[in-house]
C-alpha cells in the first residue's frame, strides 16, 4: 500500500484532496495523513484547524492520521538552519516515507519546500486552492509587488516551457550537492507532477505547461462533500433551526474577508463597503447572516450591526462553525441568497447551481480600494467571474480557465 501525505491549509483543501486521491486511486487508495499547517498562526489555531479537518475527513477511512503544526512548532524543527537536522525532525512527526505529496500551493512560508525535500522521490500532485486554482508565485506575488516581480514574470513569458526544464536538471543537480542548507530549499521552484483539479484555473496561464491534467468527475466531488456534512451533524442541525426560526423571511448570508487585517483596505472603509452593498441587494425586513472569514481578528460583526440597524435583522453566524468552508452549509445556501467577493461565487454555482450576488469589478474596486491594490483584486475578480462565464459549456475535462502574463 502506497502512504500519502496531504498538505493542508484550509478544510476546503479536504475537499479537494481527497477528490485528487480518489480519482488517482479508485481501486487501492493510499494510507493517508494530512498535515494541518497554516502559515503564520499559533499552536490553538492550527489545533482547530486539525480537529475540523479530522472530523470533516472521518468518513473517509483510508485518512489514517491528522498531524498539526504551527509556525512556530516548524520554525522549532531547525533552529540552525540545519537540513539534514531539520529533516529529521519533521520526519520524526509526520512520519518517514510517503511515496506521494499533495499540496495546494506554494504561497507560503516554505512548509511545502521542506516537505519535497524530506521526500524527494515522492511524487508531488497539486490539487489547487479552492476547488482548482493554480499559481506561480511570482505572477501571483507580483500584482501586489510589480517592481520586485516583474523580471521573472517576463522570462516566463518568454521561456516557460525551458525554465520548467532548467529547473528540473536544476533540482537533480541540488540534490547530489551534500552541504544544502535550508536556504537552498526555500529558494528552490519545486514543480508538480501531475494537477488535479475540480475546477482547473490556471492564474498565469504557464503553471499547467508541461503537467499532466486530470478533473474529478462532479459526481465524486458532490459525493466528498455530502460525506463531509454527514460528519457534522451539529452543524447540519444549526443550520436547520436557523431556516426554521426564519422560515417566512427574506434571507441571505454575506461572506465577508479578512481584508483589513492584511493592510490591504482601511478597517472603516472595508465596513462602509460591505454596508453599502447590504444596502444596495438585500431586501427591507430581511434577515442577513454574517459568515465570517475564519482569518478574521477585526470586530466586523459589531460594527456592521451598529451600522446596518434598523430595516435589517443582522445575525451572526455562530462562531463555533466559522472554519467550516461554505460548500458545506448546503441547505443554508440553496435557500438564501448569497453575497460574497470571492471564490464561493464559482464554487456555489458549480456544486449546486447557486447564483451568488458578486459585486466586484473594476470600477468597484477603484472605488474601494487603495491604487496599489488594483492590480491584484481585479484579477482576483477575473479568477472567479471568467470561469464563472466559462462553466455552462465547459466540458468538464480540460482546463476551466487560463490567463497570460501578457494581459496581466
Amino acid at each position: 500500500m502506497n502512504n500519502s501525505l496531504v498538505y493542508i491549509m484550509s478544510p476546503t483543501h479536504v475537499i479537494s484532496s481527497i477528490a485528487a486521491i480518489k480519482t488517482l486511486h479508485p481501486d487501492d487508495l493510499p494510507a493517508v495523513t494530512f498535515l494541518a499547517h497554516w502559515p503564520g498562526v499559533g499552536t490553538e489555531v492550527v489545533e482547530q484547524i486539525g480537529t475540523l479537518v479530522s472530523r470533516i475527513s472521518s468518513g473517509f477511512p483510508f485518512v489514517k492520521n491528522v498531524i498539526t503544526m504551527s509556525s512556530d512548532e516548524k520554525a522549532a524543527l531547525s533552529p540552525n538552519g540545519d537540513l539534514a537536522g531539520t529533516i529529521l525532525a519533521l520526519k520524526r512527526r509526520t512520519g518517514d516515507r510517503y511515496h506521494e505529496i499533495y499540496y495546494a500551493h506554494d504561497i507560503e512560508g516554505g512548509m511545502f519546500n521542506l516537505l519535497c525535500a524530506s521526500f524527494p522521490k515522492a511524487k508531488r500532485i497539486c490539487f489547487g486552492d479552492g476547488l482548482g486554482n493554480v499559481y506561480q508565485k511570482h505572477v501571483h506575488l507580483g500584482f501586489l509587488f510589480p517592481d520586485a516581480f516583474a523580471s521573472e514574470a517576463t522570462d516566463e513569458k518568454k521561456t516557460g516551457p525551458l525554465r520548467k526544464t532548467v529547473e528540473r536538471l536544476g533540482r537533480l543537480r541540488l540534490f547530489r550537492k551534500t552541504n544544502l542548507t535550508l536556504k537552498d530549499i526555500e529558494a528552490k521552484q519545486f514543480s508538480p507532477h501531475i494537477a488535479v483539479l475540480i475546477l482547473p484555473i490556471d492564474q498565469s496561464g504557464y503553471f499547467l505547461r508541461g503537467v499532466d491534467l486530470i478533473v474529478p468527475e462532479k459526481a465524486l466531488v458532490l459525493d466528498i462533500v455530502r460525506t463531509c456534512i454527514s460528519a457534522a451533524e451539529d452543524l447540519s442541525q444549526y443550520i436547520d433551526n436557523l431556516l426554521t426560526t426564519h422560515h417566512n423571511r427574506g434571507k441571505y448570508v454575506l461572506l465577508t474577508d479578512n481584508i483589513a487585517e492584511g493592510n490591504f483596505i482601511e478597517f472603516d472603509t472595508e465596513i462602509k463597503m460591505y454596508c453599502t452593498m447590504l444596502k444596495e441587494h438585500c431586501r427591507p425586513e430581511s434577515v442577513i447572516f454574517l459568515k465570517s472569514h475564519p482569518g478574521e481578528t477585526l470586530p466586523r460583526n459589531e460594527a456592521i450591526k451598529q451600522q446596518l440597524s434598523g430595516p435589517f435583522q443582522i445575525e451572526e453566524l455562530d462562531t463555533r462553525f466559522k472554519r467550516y468552508p461554505i460548500e458545506m452549509w448546503e441547505p443554508l445556501v440553496i435557500n438564501s441568497e448569497v453575497i460574497c467577493l470571492s471564490y464561493p461565487v464559482l464554487s456555489l454555482k458549480y456544486l449546486y447551481e447557486v447564483d451568488v450576488i458578486q459585486p466586484m469589478d473594476d470600477v468597484f474596486v477603484e472605488k474601494w480600494f487603495p491604487e496599489w491594490t488594483w492590480a491584484s483584486y481585479k484579477n482576483a475578480a477575473t479568477l472567479y467571474m471568467e470561469p464563472l462565464k466559462r462553466l455552462a459549456e465547459w466540458d468538464g475535462r480540460s482546463v476551466l480557465w487560463s490567463g497570460s502574463i501578457a494581459q496581466g
